[in-house]
């Protein structure tokens, strides 16, 4: 007789939805990975900041008894697995440690649904400690469940309140266990004395989805591809500046194209071309913004190197889906990247070095440098493919389960 499977909810702090389909895709891939195993469930939500209108409107709403704070939507979160999606009011008026506490009523209110129906979960697991594992924190002490926090964000402390670090040192210290990408987040993490010590199992990369695919243009161009959000701390203008010194070194074959996920915020590909403009190589980029997740592996395969340029990397995800193509990658020293970076698959060189950035590149494009692509795509599924990192990230699953029956 089979054994029911344990019952796992994952709390994300971004995930896809039908607003945003990009956010939070390899979460859900994870999930995804572990479902044949385990019975997830999603719970997920998103506040919506009334205006001073809208708090009185409210208040009426409350007097004559007919406000709804809470309006759970049905297909919001892609599935599977399945999950609950819900919005509520936050009124941004209150005091931080009140808009918290309501935050929590609600999340438990939706918790709570999910128990009446029989179904209360053995282990909650929260991507990122702001706000999911903050949130895991405070359920995991009402329904008595333990939880697990993996965290891939750089946590840049002083840019918190004293509230959120408060209770942010509290979501580590009293985790089950703290999992972290890299090395370099380890470090982070322990760097702000938090009382905690993470486990690294890394990301996990679909090794079907990005695999190798030999060319078959000849037209003489050498392609360079750059994956990245618009925003300062993967410092795109030093890229920028990397190809144009490519081109006054006589490099005039090269051409580059840039993804550019739109995560809203107003920062869109249209910021990502002005830096190109300024730097002189608009002429050569090619931007391209939200691509199905089914489509960005072709890209990974049409390009000759995979450039990052950033300040700062966790893990480095969109450097190891180029890897698992067989693409060779240059890359800044932006951390996490020092856990996946090898002689056989790339190159790194010092952050905000657009010379040296430059001059890797160049190395590749005449051959001075060469690589295997089957040697690169094995140096990274050999360590985070699918069925290395599921037992990694079993492996906890199973032993928080198990220190609590």
């Amino acid at each position: 007789m089979d054994l029911p499977q344990r019952r796992v909810l994952l709390l994300p702090s971004w995930y896809p939805t039908s607003d945003t389909p990009l956010h939070g895709t390899f979460m859900r891939e994870q999930a995804l990975l572990m479902s044949d195993e385990f019975d997830i469930r999603v719970l997920m939500s998103a506040a919506r900041n009334l205006s001073k209108l809208g708090s009185f409107v409210s208040l009426l709403k409350k007097l004559t008894f007919s406000y709804q704070p809470v309006h759970y939507v049905d297909n919001c979160l892609k599935m599977p697995p399945e999950g609950v999606f819900f919005r509520y009011d936050s009124d941004p008026f209150l005091s931080e440690e009140k808009r918290f506490a309501k935050m929590i009523k609600r999340y438990a209110e939706a918790m709570e649904r999910l128990v009446e129906t029989g179904w209360k979960p053995d282990l909650i697991h929260a991507h990122s400690a702001i706000p999911a594992g903050m949130i895991a924190h405070s359920l995991a002490a009402i329904f008595r469940v333990p939880f697990i926090i993996t965290e891939h964000s750089p946590l840049i402390m002083q840019s918190y309140s004293d509230f959120v670090r408060k209770r942010l040192k509290m979501a580590f210290s009293g985790a089950n266990r703290v999992v972290a990408v890299s090395h370099y987040l380890k470090r982070m993490i322990l760097t702000n004395d938090i009382d905690c010590n993470p486990v690294i199992i890394g990301n996990a990369i679909d090794g079907e989805r990005f695999s190798i695919r030999l060319k078959e243009r000849s037209d003489g161009i050498f392609r360079i591809l750059c994956v990245a959000q618009p925003v300062f701390i993967k410092d795109l203008p030093t890229f920028f500046r990397a190809m144009r010194r490519l081109i006054e070194l006589g490099h005039e074959d090269i051409r580059g194209c840039i993804i550019v996920p739109d995560l809203g915020g107003g920062l869109d590909v249209g910021v990502v071309q002005g830096q190109a403009e300024d730097a002189g190589v608009s002429e050569v980029m090619e931007f391209v913004g939200n691509v199905d997740r089914e489509d960005i592996p072709q890209y990974f395969q049409a390009c000759d190197v995979f450039v990052s340029s950033s300040i700062s990397e966790t893990f480095g995800l969109s450097i190891c889906e180029a890897m698992a193509c067989g693409k060779p990658v240059v890359t800044t020293s932006s951390g996490g990247v020092s856990d996946i970076l090898t002689k056989e698959n790339g190159i790194k060189v010092p952050i905000g070095d657009y010379v040296e950035l430059a001059a890797a590149v160049a190395r590749i494009k005449t051959g001075e440098f060469t690589y295997a692509p089957e040697a690169i795509r094995e140096s990274v599924l050999s360590r985070f493919g699918y069925s290395k990192f599921k037992v990694r990230l079993r492996e906890q699953y199973q032993s928080v389960i198990g220190e609590e029956t």
